[in-house]
């Protein structure tokens, strides 16, 4: 158990991480991750309010669909990224990351109208992540009637192993799995009633380690790694989600950013077992052009793989000698497409 954005939080499970990356990518794991913040706003001009701090398209939600999503800065900076759901008309339950909960309250706090109300739903409820090839299987047979209808970044709500809660079909693995909103108090009900009808066969316990590795191996932005208030959707390969081109926090920096960017996430392969730490130096024929933001040994690919911020001018060059320099070693390594692993979700990363 560590800290971790407020919380206590667990590394591992006696198996490891590697065998709990692994049966997230064979069969299903278990994650508790309750310290995401959940917040609720309700209330009239709801709607309107997350179309002015959102640059994806909030008015295309009818309720039970859900978006992924970014509240940015004034200079075009992610204060946070964030799941969109709409429960009702000017209803939306959002999911933020642990770390930036006390922020992106406050943050929401300076610019709702009077008319939006605002809740903070963390203490009062908990939050499971059931993913891999069998998470389907498993929900059906945990009582969720019609599990397979539910379809990617949709909300429901059911019964699970007879106690209600709010159904996702969300992750942050790269397959295809579900996120169970429940009440605090019934929490450590599902979860061991979950593992009691998976048995240790079909579904494993999985902590923070298997999940940084997981969510590398599907090229997922982790804030704090790929993403913070000095980073810009362009540049971190989610321009994707900028589906308009004003009206929202941010909008005026982003056209004359992504005129000027001059750098971009891409994906390494060590050419050794060795991992590449966050902040290492990129080098391409012995001269630094980038750094490290996330590195990890995966299983999947028995690997070394990191993800990097490089300059664009140096990806006119892929095929030059690329290492990544920490301060005791020096690691060769090559440019890799992202993903790094086809998987059911993960989104091909394209050029920006």
């Amino acid at each position: 158990m560590v800290p971790f954005g407020g919380w206590e939080m667990p590394v591992q499970y006696p198996s490891g991480i590697l065998a709990e990356a692994r049966a997230v990518r064979n069969a299903a794991g278990l994650f508790d991750v309750s310290h995401m913040g959940r917040i609720e706003l309700h209330g009239d001009g709801a709607l309107r309010a997350m179309e002015g701090l959102t640059p994806n398209r909030v008015e295309r939600l009818t309720p039970g669909f859900g978006q992924y999503s970014l509240f940015l800065n004034e200079r075009g900076g992610v204060v946070d990224d964030l799941i969109v759901y709409c429960q009702e008309p000017n209803l939306y339950a959002l999911i933020v990351n642990a770390s930036n909960t006390p922020k992106v309250l406050a943050w929401l706090k300076e610019r709702l109208p009077s008319t939006v109300s605002m809740m903070d739903r963390t203490p009062a409820t908990a939050l499971l992540a059931l993913q891999g090839p069998l998470a389907l299987s498993l929900m059906e047979e945990a009582g969720v009637k019609d599990a397979a209808l539910i379809g990617r970044f949709q909300r429901r709500a059911a019964l699970m192993l007879g106690q209600p809660a709010w159904v996702m079909r969300t992750g942050y693995t790269g397959e295809d799995g579900f996120e169970i909103q429940c009440s605090a108090s019934e929490a450590n009900s599902i979860w061991n009633g979950l593992l009691r009808l998976g048995g240790p066969e079909r579904i494993t316990p999985c902590g923070l380690g298997a999940r940084d590795v997981l969510r590398i191996e599907a090229a997922y932005p982790l804030y704090g790694h790929e993403i913070d208030e000095e980073c810009n959707p362009w540049e971190a390969g989610l321009g994707w989600v900028l589906k308009k081109d004003d009206g929202f926090v941010g909008a005026e920096s982003l056209a004359r950013l992504r005129a000027e960017r001059s750098r971009r996430l891409v994906g390494l392969t060590m050419e050794s077992r060795s991992v590449a730490r966050q902040g290492d130096l990129v080098l391409q024929n012995g001269e630094p052009c980038g750094v490290v933001s996330s590195g990890t040994f995966s299983p999947t690919l028995n690997a070394s793989i990191a993800l990097a911020f490089v300059e664009i001018a140096a990806l006119d060059r892929p095929d030059a000698a690329w290492e990544a320099q920490g301060t005791r070693r020096t690691l060769a390594a090559r440019l890799t497409p992202l993903p790094f692993v086809p998987l059911p979700v993960a989104r091909k990363k394209k050029a920006a």
